[in-house]
């Protein structure tokens, strides 16, 4: 599914630089510590949605009726592993999933929702099993994604969504996004079996050379059922396009049936017998990884070389670092005391604090007295006290919080 915010600052794009004040996250984890706290949660919204069949009520779980009755909800036919799946209006890490059900005493069908998972971004976050219905029920989610699919596990059974609530935060990315798009950073990869010594890595070495020549330059799988090859991202990011090349010396026909997705979202799709030097598929997808998967049982995947173009998520300073709370300071013995004095700045905010101990190098920062930034590898020497005594006005943004006498306003930049 293309994704029309994106679309649209394609369509913008003049620069190729994200703003300044941004920063690519690290890692998965890294980004569910800094967006996934309950103060950073917040409601997620779906763009569209679809649905297994009767794909016309779909909408009906969220137009944020909260309504129980079966006409005010989606619903599938009767049907073997019946599914929904919405889609959000941006990327985001997804921690929680709250379905609402419909009374299935009154209803006289086989209910779908006693056995099913709710997965995004290919994976599968919650599995759901159960000999009886429920009402209305909150499923934990640990997730980056762009969608949610709730899917019954079950055969001869329908699915009823009345209303389906997903809260979460937000992926923020560049506003203005470079064309043509990067290549997107990869980490490991994968395939289904080794024919000799051809591996994967040899499809993501940075040598795009068609000439096998027995020396190893593409990875190939044995001949098998479904055979596959996969990279992984160093960071979660929109696929734009992704470009395989084919081996030219011999083996093209192993590229004629096979299918490419990114995080069990398809991008592309290609059966033909005529063969190709190079191929070229264009997404639009959030994900952390891409597959290329024979869709035959009997088959081999040859790849001299797969480049992934895109963008990773970029974050904003506020969720570069974690607050620590309000900590004693004594001018005799400073408590983040690298330096021995503080920078004191009559335009003094977090932001700038921020930057400064950032380019010094510092894990921790801590504001004092309205204008003073201190930085160190370690604080709290002195004892945490209430927030309410760190709420002295910022000299350089009333509005913001920059301690108070004696009294250091912390945080870990991450």
């Amino acid at each position: 599914m293309q994704l029309k915010w994106l679309v649209a600052a394609l369509i913008l794009s003049s620069l190729t630089q994200a703003p300044a004040g941004t920063r690519i996250y690290k890692s998965r984890k890294k980004v569910i510590a800094m967006v996934g706290g309950r103060t950073g949660e917040a409601k997620l919204h779906f763009s569209s949605c679809e649905q297994s069949s009767n794909t016309d009520a779909c909408v009906m779980a969220i137009d944020d009726s909260v309504s129980d009755e079966f006409s005010q909800c989606a619903h599938t036919d009767t049907e073997n592993k019946a599914s929904w799946k919405g889609y959000l209006e941006n990327p985001a890490y997804v921690s929680s999933v709250r379905i609402i059900n419909s009374d299935w005493r009154r209803l006289g069908m086989k209910d779908g929702l006693m056995e099913f998972t709710i997965s995004g971004g290919g994976e599968v976050c919650y599995t759901h099993l159960s000999n009886t219905s429920f009402l209305t029920k909150t499923f934990p989610c640990d997730i980056l994604t762009s969608y949610i699919e709730i899917k019954s596990t079950m055969e001869d059974a329908a699915i009823v969504v009345c209303d389906v609530q997903v809260r979460g935060a937000t992926l923020s990315f560049p506003t203005i996004l470079q064309y043509p798009p990067p290549k997107i950073e990869l980490s490991d990869c994968d395939q289904s079996s080794i024919k000799g010594t051809n591996n994967c890595w040899f499809a993501v070495d940075g040598n795009s050379q068609h000439q096998h020549a027995n020396k190893g330059y593409c990875a190939m799988s044995q001949l098998g059922e479904y055979e596959w090859w996969s990279t992984s991202f160093k960071l979660p990011a929109i696929v734009q396009q992704v470009i395989l090349y084919n081996r030219i010396d011999c083996c093209q026909q192993d590229l004629t049936n096979f299918a490419v997705t990114v995080s069990a979202q398809r991008c592309g799709r290609y059966n033909s017998p005529a063969t190709f030097n190079i191929k070229s598929f264009r997404c639009n997808l959030f994900g952390s990884n891409v597959r290329v998967q024979h869709m035959s049982k009997t088959g081999r995947v040859t790849l001299c070389e797969v480049q992934v173009l895109g963008h990773t998520a970029a974050l904003t300073p506020e969720q570069l670092r974690e607050y620590k709370g309000c900590f004693k300071d004594s001018p005799k013995d400073p408590d983040l005391s690298d330096f021995k004095d503080p920078v004191s700045l009559s335009a003094m905010e977090v932001n700038k604090c921020d930057r400064i101990c950032r380019r010094l190098g510092k894990r921790y920062f801590g504001i004092q007295g309205g204008m003073q930034c201190w930085c160190g590898s370690k604080f709290g020497k002195h004892g945490k006290v209430p927030d309410s005594e760190c709420g002295m006005p910022c000299e350089g943004r009333h509005l913001q919080y920059c301690g108070g006498d004696n009294r250091n306003l912390v945080f870990e930049l991450l």
